[in-house]
């Protein structure tokens, strides 16, 4: 006869919940889809720009989603607020949601998204992106922080 170990109830319930959040919360962080829409959170720094760190008051651009497809190889953008249909990169390579790259069809520049960190080729000097929270933080204040 073999011997059987007994859990009480509470503990299993306790250990469960564990795995599910822990399963859950690595799906959230580490999974992107594939083809994927992304939005970026631009603002401009009305002071200095050091760094990545704004030394005055930030004020909120009109923010841009990306919608990206790996089966595509494409990438296609619009801004909110400017009234213009969505363009279209050229050139695109695209790993995933996180990581891909596209050129501007007449050569001007790239964009480009790298572990989730978004870049521009040429970049403005005073231009930066935010958090989601921090962005909508600045706009729905109606002025600049510092």
């Amino acid at each position: 006869m073999s011997a059987r170990i007994e859990v009480p109830l509470m503990w299993g319930r306790i250990i469960t919940t564990v795995v599910l959040c822990s399963v859950f919360s690595v799906g959230l962080v580490c999974c992107t889809p594939p083809d994927s829409k992304v939005t970026i959170y631009p603002v401009q720094c009305l002071g200095e720009l050091k760094g990545g760190n704004c030394s005055g008051k930030m004020l909120p651009l009109n923010k841009t989603t990306f919608k990206v497809s790996v089966a595509r190889q494409s990438i296609i953008y619009w801004t909110v607020g400017i009234d213009l249909p969505p363009r279209r990169l050229a050139n695109c390579v695209v790993r995933d949601g996180r990581n891909w790259v596209g050129y501007f069809p007449d050569g001007s520049g790239e964009l480009r998204m790298v572990n989730g960190r978004f870049h521009r080729s040429p970049s403005y000097p005073d231009t930066f992106c935010v958090p989601w929270w921090r962005w909508w933080y600045l706009y729905l204040t109606g002025h600049p922080k510092g």
